[in-house]
């Protein structure tokens, strides 16, 4: 439909190689709304199971799911503008490790014909670990400025710098 859509999907997957045997279950469903050309927002819903047969990975067996919250405007021809929000856990039962935690991104990009674009981001996260023993809080931010440039036909020059500033009680 023009103005939205329903999504939903599952896949299953399987990793077996010289030493490990691994395999999981992936799904997402979620909803898109436009209401107009310049503006698109949505939400959805995903998770994933993965299994190691073999017990061979570091991990071993991890579950996770997340909440998704999205925004995209166009206020402008050559200006785009977005925000996501992600509420999401992670369970390792065999490590005895469950982590609830959020994430953030903000970015701008502005485009012009023939000279290229310059785009910025801006992530954020914030996740509580809880073990067998204690708990711990990690956030980080990181934000990346980039520049492309395409003068010529058939020739991108591009180049970009990141931040990152990870922290609590990392």
């Amino acid at each position: 439909h023009p103005k939205g859509r329903l999504h939903a999907g599952y896949g299953y997957e399987t990793h077996d190689d010289d030493r490990t045997l691994t395999s999981s279950h992936v799904w997402r469903a979620g909803a898109t709304w436009r209401p107009g050309s310049r503006v698109s927002a949505g939400v959805d819903y995903a998770g994933r199971v993965k299994r190691d047969q073999e017990e061979l990975t570091l991990l071993k067996d991890v579950e996770t799911s997340q909440w998704r919250a999205k925004l995209q405007v166009e206020p402008l021809a050559g200006l785009v503008l977005g925000a996501d929000h992600r509420r999401r856990q992670r369970e390792l039962p065999d490590l005895g490790v469950e982590v609830d935690g959020l994430a953030a991104h903000a970015f701008a990009r502005a485009t012009r014909e023939g000279w290229g674009a310059v785009s910025a981001d801006y992530g954020y996260t914030d996740d509580d670990y809880r073990d067998l023993v204690a708990g711990f809080s990690a956030r980080s931010h990181a934000i990346t400025g980039r520049v492309d440039i395409e003068r010529i036909r058939g020739l991108r020059l591009a180049g970009g710098v990141t931040y990152l500033d990870i922290g609590e009680d990392l």
